[in-house]
This record gives structure tokens, sequence and C-alpha cells, in this order.
């Protein structure tokens, strides 16, 4: 379907390009022209042309000379669009704000105890120094310690009461 409607588009701009060379301006045009396709069959068979050629006046090249000969006719100018009329409802909310980032925990994991009778306790580190704690404990920098996983840790910021997870190998999520 797109390759015949673009064939058809092509075959219109064309015969638009070439309508001037076939089909006469008006009926003086045709009259001029007439006579020298005579003359021109004339003398294609041998005999001598009679028919005085009829040139056109000297203001029509001057006319044709100001334009670029190899762009053929050109197509009327279009109309600027019309302005679009702008929106005249109540202004627009700004959008509320992006959620903070959760929390970056300031604690490192140094390693897990485990033994059979006690809870299991972790060791980290906090600006230079050994933390141990158990699960329930609250630590420095305003974080609680809620649960010891096996592959994670489970922290709750006080401040912000977010919940942020460090998984065993010691990097926070």
């Amino acid at each position: 379907m797109n390759r015949r409607m673009l064939w058809l588009l092509g075959a219109a701009l064309t015969l638009w390009f070439l309508r001037a060379e076939f089909l006469p301006t008006s009926n003086a045009d045709a009259a001029r022209q007439r006579p020298a396709k005579q003359a021109v069959r004339a003398a294609a068979d041998g005999d001598v042309c009679t028919v005085p050629a009829q040139l056109p006046e000297r203001s029509a090249f001057a006319a044709f000379s100001k334009e670029d000969p190899f762009l053929g006719p050109r197509p009327p100018a279009a109309a600027a669009p019309a302005p679009v009329p702008e929106f005249a409802g109540p202004p627009l909310r700004p959008p509320p704000p992006a959620p903070a980032p959760p929390p970056r925990l300031p604690y490192k994991l140094v390693g897990v105890m485990r033994e059979k009778d006690q809870t299991a306790s972790v060791f980290l580190t906090h600006e230079d120094r050994l933390i141990q704690a158990r699960a329930g404990d609250t630590l420095d920098g305003g974080y609680r310690l809620l649960s010891i996983a096996l592959r994670e840790l489970t922290f709750l910021n006080l401040q912000q009461n977010l919940t942020v997870r460090m998984p065993v190998d010691g990097e926070p999520s």
C-alpha cells in the first residue's frame, strides 16, 4: 500500500514539474508553438524553412535569468500556520518533591558471632571504634539493630523511621 502511494505521489510531482513543457499556458502560446513545430518538421524533411522564427521578448529572458534554470517551477509559498492559543486554565501545581534517598549506614561489618545457647551478635566499626551489638540494641549514629539473619542485618533509622538492610558481605543496600 505504501509503495503504491509513494509511486503515485512521485508520478504526480513529475507531471506537475513537466506541465510547462507539455501544456501551453494560453491559447496565444499554443498558436505560436504550432508554426515553429511545423517549421522544424519541414527542416527535418530536407525542405527549406519558410516560417520565420518568433522569439519571445527580451523582458521574458531578463526575468528568467534571475532564477536558477535547473530548479524548474517553484511551488507557491505555504501560508504561515495559525498561532496556537495559550491555555487559560488554572496554573499547574509543581510536582511533589522526590523522596529523600535512604540514609547510608555509617557502619561496616567486621564479623558475626553465633554461639549455641546465646543470640547472635555482630561486630561493627563506626568512626574507628569497634561495636558489639545484638538484635534490639540502639547504636551510636541514630540506628537500632532490628535483626540479625544469615544473609543480612536490618537497621532502623530512628530520625527518619526508615528500615535499612546491610548484606552480610558488608555493603549497605
